[in-house]
């Protein structure tokens, strides 16, 4: 401290020297410390150096080893320049220990604290087997929390944060059993690391912890098991989450599941080792009712659009099985097109369904061997959206019954309803107005004869930009020429014209 003269100015300093003796080095350690495992030592940090200023446990005196400040690797270095937070490094021997420091007020000296890792994580690691990413991640937290809290000796607080962890283990797990889907985790190898209640009891296990090392096949069977087991590797290999539907056979009859796949981390096994390897998290339902109950009421649609055909049809003996043909070719063409299975089966629907409002149209126009006349026209036209609203209460998978309310529009805005053009069109409505325009030209009628194929294709591509979409032309085209079609149609014209003679 500083010796003030009388006008308060300083002409001299005291100086006050302790010695550092072993009573200090004695009682870095804490009690009950093993010294082989955990070790505490003091540090200086001088020049590109730092000195060991305290004697170590593999017997080194006081100042008889020093680390360059710039060892990145070692566990002292690490303590030095960021005291206060903690890592997993080597120490001087080159052992692995979770390691933290803390800076000394009054000296420039810093505190080191470590902790074989072995020791420290061995017990934790054994209780993190078969569970979730997410539960690593809290066992981290509560590790970090362990170490930083050594210096408190804060025991209630552990046990605390270990409640906490417990409680929060089972609250996850509460979480997942309570799922009516089947929930696992594989690794890489294919080997399970973590299943819920409802894959262990679908099992006839009573955990989830007794399906933990198996296979896929061996939990869920052979077929839905290597099913699992592709897509895993798929999942994995593009790290892109995918849902797989699989159709498993059995004595029991047909069962059939949807699964999820999601690439994550997944915990290592109880073997010693620590971390975690690529897996996939894998949630099985079965969708085996839902199926059933789609294919009837989808076979029930079916029957119901074969009626209401069958019955156009017979309206006009002389367009007999158009509204069939339209509702085929317009599905040829949306398959051409690679639309969705929802579009294709609404563009078919669509085009077998198009004319039901032809039931309100007097028979002896649609009958009539001369040419209609303009209000006869408009009325055919007008049927077109009767079927629209006829339909209308109806439940289909897609938009039918606004394909069919736009199948008259034209590409340029001139069809009904007037204005709606271009893009703004429905593409199902699109191909249903081509295919309707197809299967009419190329068919015989009362009053006038088949067009051949080549002159309803010119036809067709001339009304491209006004009438139609360039698209669903190209399709059919396309359709005719590369995938059979033109032989089916030929057949076709030259039956309409067989039945017109007939």
């Amino acid at each position: 401290s500083p010796i003030d003269s009388a006008d308060g100015v300083a002409v001299g300093y005291v100086i006050g020297i302790r010695l550092v003796t072993d009573e200090l080095y004695g009682r870095l350690n804490l009690p009950g410390d093993d010294k082989a495992v955990t070790e505490t030592f003091l540090l200086r940090k001088t020049g590109d150096h730092f000195d060991y200023i305290s004697p170590l446990a593999d017997g080194s005196a006081v100042l008889s080893k020093r680390v360059a400040a710039t060892d990145l690797d070692a566990a002292a270095v690490f303590a030095g320049n960021s005291p206060g937070e903690f890592a997993d490094k080597a120490d001087y021997a080159g052992r692995r220990v979770l390691v933290t420091g803390e800076s000394l007020k009054t000296v420039p000296w810093t505190l080191v604290r470590m902790i074989r890792a072995d020791q420290a994580l061995g017990e934790i690691t054994a209780r993190r087997n078969a569970t979730l990413v997410i539960f690593g991640l809290i066992i981290v937290a509560f590790l970090g929390g362990l170490l930083l809290l050594w210096r408190y000796g804060a025991s209630l607080r552990v046990a605390a944060l270990a409640h906490r962890y417990e409680r929060l283990s089972g609250f996850l797990t509460d979480v997942t059993d309570s799922q009516p889907t089947r929930i696992l985790a594989f690794d890489e190898t294919g080997v399970c690391r973590f299943a819920n209640g409802p894959a262990a009891r679908a099992m006839g296990a009573e955990s989830g912890q007794d399906l933990v090392a198996k296979s896929a096949p061996s939990i869920l069977g052979p077929v839905l098991g290597a099913a699992i087991d592709a897509a895993n590797q798929t999942a994995l290999a593009e790290d892109v989450p995918l849902m797989r539907t699989v159709t498993v056979e059995s004595d029991d009859g047909t069962a059939v599941f949807k699964a999820d796949h999601v690439p994550l981390d997944v915990p290592l096994d109880v073997t010693g080792e620590q971390g975690h390897r690529p897996g996939v998290l894998v949630v099985i339902e079965d969708i085996s009712d839902l199926v059933r109950e789609r294919e009837r009421r989808e076979n029930n649609l079916r029957q119901l659009v074969g009626t209401l055909t069958g019955v156009i049809d017979s309206r006009d003996p002389f367009a007999a099985r158009h509204s069939r043909w339209v509702g085929e070719l317009a599905e040829a063409i949306a398959q051409d097109m690679g639309l969705s299975d929802v579009e294709v089966e609404t563009a078919e629907i669509a085009g077998a369904l198009l004319n039901l409002g032809k039931v309100l149209v007097p028979r002896s126009v649609l009958t009539k061997s001369e040419a209609l006349s303009p209000s006869e026209i408009d009325l055919v036209r007008q049927s077109m959206l009767k079927s629209a609203e006829l339909l209308q209460g109806v439940d289909f998978n897609g938009p039918v019954v606004t394909t069919i309310r736009q199948s008259q529009a034209h590409w340029d805005g001139t069809g009904l309803p007037l204005g709606l053009k271009g893009d703004d069109i429905l593409m199902t409505a699109r191909i249903v107005a081509v295919a309707n325009a197809f299967v009419g030209m190329v068919s015989a009628r009362s009053h006038r004869a088949a067009m051949p194929l080549e002159r309803v294709i010119e036809l067709l591509l001339a009304g491209v930009g006004t009438l139609y979409d360039r698209r669903p032309v190209a399709a059919l085209v396309n359709y005719l020429d590369n995938h059979g079609g033109r032989t089916v149609w030929e057949h076709r014209s030259h039956e309409s014209t067989q039945t017109l003679l007939g």
